[in-house]
């Protein structure tokens, strides 16, 4: 899939969030209430929430995402 994530703040490291869509839409992230582990390059991975799902085409959805932590990027 293709995320596209960004600082809340101007300069802060915590505080981000973005957006997902999915190459695939599963079971799994349909009921990721409790939160996902997005896998980054460089071996980094964060811990968003999943604040809202929303469907863009037939086979394509818009996952609004919150970050957990610190900025993995």
């Amino acid at each position: 899939g293709m995320a596209s994530l960004s600082t809340n703040q101007r300069g802060g490291l915590n505080g981000w969030g973005g957006t997902f869509r999915p190459d695939e839409i599963t079971t799994d992230l349909r009921n990721a209430v409790e939160g996902l582990q997005l896998e980054l390059p460089y071996d980094r991975v964060g811990t968003v929430a999943v604040t809202g799902i929303r469907r863009l085409l037939a086979t394509q959805v818009l996952v609004s995402l919150e970050g957990r932590g610190p900025t993995p990027f």
